[in-house]
């Protein structure tokens, strides 16, 4: 049987993106780190902040496709993976992470996210 590609970040992957300055506004979803369940905000909840402030165990987490949404936004270009049903969420990050280094060709500015 062929095992599926998580499409979610991992705590490990998610503080790595809040480190290079992801804003944790812009997660779609929360792990509970406790036992690294996945849920996913509602959308009609306020930002990620709002929902969990009282909540210091869960930690912002993004799905393959908002980070897609992200980098699409953020670089005013189109994601460069040619088949969007291939890509996994580490393939997302690299591009993420690419873009953020200083001699970038789309350099990522993420205050073109509207949080």
């Amino acid at each position: 049987m062929k095992r599926l590609q998580n499409n979610f970040t991992t705590p490990d992957e998610s503080r790595y993106l809040l480190g290079i300055g992801v804003p944790a506004d812009s997660a779609d979803c929360y792990i509970n780190t406790n036992g690294n369940t996945y849920n996913v905000i509602p959308q009609d909840s306020p930002t990620f902040s709002e929902y969990c402030k009282f909540l210091s165990y869960l930690i912002p987490c993004w799905s393959a496709g908002r980070l897609i949404e992200i980098y699409e936004v953020c670089t005013e270009t189109g994601y460069v993976k040619e088949d969007y049903e291939r890509t996994n969420i580490g393939d997302v990050i690299s591009q993420i992470v690419d873009a953020t280094h200083d001699n970038a060709l789309f350099p990522i500015d993420f205050s073109k996210l509207e949080i």
